[in-house]
């Protein structure tokens, strides 16, 4: 079986053999340390805009229409507020690219 195809240029989590992309760290933490299979208990999204409400640390999406980025989560946000995130800037649920053998995803 070939090995998983992962970008050698972004920096991945602290756990052991794990090669997924770290967005969580401790509230007062700058980069990612963590995914979310490895975040700990008291870590915090820190590589994404997180919601404006006091003490919620769930992703931003939510903001007026025409502003470029989110201000406020799906549970805070206001009348009128769009999500005006991108869909290729969201978290995905399943990887986009082919096996580092050379396979392209097929079957």
């Amino acid at each position: 079986m070939a090995p998983a195809a992962f970008d050698v240029r972004l920096p991945r989590c602290e756990a052991p053999g794990c090669v997924r992309q770290p967005w969580f760290n401790y509230a007062r933490g700058r980069k990612g340390r963590a995914c979310d299979l490895h975040q700990a208990p008291g870590m915090v999204p820190v590589e994404a805009a997180s919601c404006l409400a006091r003490g919620c640390p769930t992703r931003a999406f939510f903001n007026y229409p025409g502003e470029a980025c989110g201000k406020l989560c799906g549970q805070h946000h206001f009348e009128g507020m769009v999500d005006v995130v991108p869909d290729e800037k969201k978290p995905r649920t399943a990887p986009t690219f082919a096996r580092a053998a050379g396979d392209r995803g097929e079957g």
